[in-house]
């Protein structure tokens, strides 16, 4: 079959019609729905849906008021939240909390409300100008291998949203946590700068 100028014209119309019919069925492409975090041997998806960034976060702290921008979500059923100060009072430090025992009959997760002593801790560490990171642990009870986790992952949490490394990172942690934190530095020496564990069963 000779092809003349108008088959040819006739043949790439039916092919850009079949390429716009492909495209058509296909739809449109879909953004991804998770996020894949793999830190020192720990893997997770995070599902994007469950991620909030609150700038301009206000934290009450006595008479002051201090705003940071709010990290939060869940991760392997461990919820978390990263407080970062504004880039001009920041000092360049990240200090990990590990809260301590929970009853394993509450429902893994943040308490509406946080307990004075907590929050003079997040006010001095946040009006001095540090970032600061928690998790909820995926579990309650004697959860020390998922507060251990959930907790390590707060480094790869903390670098995937702000897009900031540390200059030094701290471990701070409160009766289990204590325990929590102790383990960490222990077994990722190279990741943290210090550790302070209180009453921690140590």
């Amino acid at each position: 079959m000779r092809r003349t100028p108008a088959t040819l014209l006739l043949a790439a119309a039916l092919a850009i019609a079949a390429s716009l019919l492909l495209a058509a069925c296909s739809g449109p492409l879909q953004p991804p729905q998770v996020a894949s975090i793999e830190f020192d041997g720990y893997e997770a998806t995070i599902a994007l849906a469950e991620v909030s960034v609150a700038s301009l976060q206000p934290v009450a702290c006595g008479e002051a008021t201090l705003y940071v921008t709010l990290y939060s979500g869940s991760l392997l059923g461990a919820e978390y939240a990263l407080y970062l100060p504004p880039p001009a009072l920041w000092n360049g430090d990240l200090v990990l909390f590990a809260h301590g025992y929970l009853p394993p009959s509450l429902e893994p997760g943040f308490p509406a409300e946080l307990p004075d002593d907590l929050v003079q801790l997040q006010c001095f560490l946040l009006g001095n100008g540090f970032a600061l990171g928690a998790s909820s642990y995926a579990a309650n009870g004697y959860a020390v291998q998922e507060g251990m986790r959930d907790t390590h992952l707060l480094n790869a949490l903390f670098r995937w949203h702000t897009g900031l490394a540390p200059e030094r990172t701290y471990l701070v942690g409160q009766s289990m946590g204590g325990l929590i934190a102790v383990g960490l530095v222990e077994t990722f020496p190279h990741r943290y700068d210090g550790a302070l564990p209180m009453c921690g069963p140590v």
